[in-house]
Parts: structure tokens; sequence; C-alpha cells
């Protein structure tokens, strides 16, 4: 237990400023996102055997995934709060194509062509199908990281796979 906190805490303060930074794109705002971070941080040491047995390119995706998902859960619950204030711009959150633009390339063995599809999709299909097919994620573990139900995931990843098919037969990767 001992040594796994150890870890854990290691792993946190090689990571601290990319969960921060993802927090801090989601929520613009830095006291929102230092609470965000700390929460993430909890988090990450509730699941820290999860974590611990997972390579370093598979630690980051998961950590990255949990810092924007929660992040964006309390972004919009402060929007629920401040309701009368501006809607949220679904273009100002940041993205897995910020967070993992270039990772969709070579390492998992997406083309450049690909990747430009797969960016098109929304946030949690491009989530599910970086960690299903470039990561190598089950759904089972995709929906625990995302927090939501199994079924959920392969609904999701049956509809980006029809996305991408429909445009990989359209030939046109712009659309």
């Amino acid at each position: 237990m001992i040594a796994t906190l150890l870890e854990i805490s290691a792993l946190i303060n090689k990571y601290h400023r990319l969960i921060y930074a993802i927090c801090i794109g989601v929520v613009n705002d830095a006291h929102l996102a230092e609470d965000v971070a700390q929460d993430v941080f909890e988090r990450l040491i509730k699941n820290a055997d999860k974590l611990l047995a997972l390579d370093e390119q598979k630690q980051i995706a998961y950590i990255s995934v949990v810092a924007k998902n929660r992040a964006i859960d309390v972004l919009r619950k402060e929007h629920i709060r401040h309701s009368n204030e501006t809607e949220i711009d679904e273009n100002s959150l940041i993205t897995m194509d910020i967070m993992a633009r270039n990772s969709f390339v070579d390492e998992h063995g997406f083309t450049l062509e690909m990747r430009d599809l797969i960016l098109k999709l929304d946030s949690l299909e491009k989530d599910i199908i970086m960690m299903k097919y470039g990561l190598g994620y089950s759904y089972r573990e995709i929906a625990e990281v995302l927090e939501t139900k199994e079924r959920t995931i392969i609904h999701k990843a049956n509809t980006a796979r029809q996305k991408l098919c429909k445009a990989i037969m359209e030939g046109d990767a712009s659309k």
C-alpha cells in the first residue's frame, strides 16, 4: 500500500502540469481549475492500482481523459448553476483533438487521412476510437474511464464506425 501511494504520488507529480493545463483549458478559471485538478488527483489515487498497471502511453491517455471529463462535468454544473450567463461555447472546450492530435498518426497505426476523419467525430466518439483502436482498451475499460455504461460506449463506437465508413466510402476526408 505504501509503495502504491509513493508510485501514484510520483505519477501525479510527473503529470500535474498536464492535468492542470487540461483543467484550465476547459474551465478557463484558475481557481476552479485548481479545484478540478485536486478532484482528478483524488480520482487517480482512488484508482491507483488500475492506473499503475498501465504502460506510460495508456497512463497519459487515462489521466488526460479523466481530467478532461471531470473538468467538463464541473463546467456543465457551473453552467447550470449560472444558467443566466452565456451558454458554454463547445468550441472553446479542450478536446481530444488538442490533447492527442498526433497520437492518431503512426504510433497507433492511423494514417493522416484517417486522423482527419477521426478528428471530425464528436468528443466522446474520438475518445472511444482513440482508446479502443489506438490504445487497445476494451469497451468495459473505456466505460470505467469515461464513467458511463458499457452499452453507451458500444453504441457510440458503432455510430463512430458508421460515420467513418460513410466518409471513407464517399472518398473525401474533407467532409
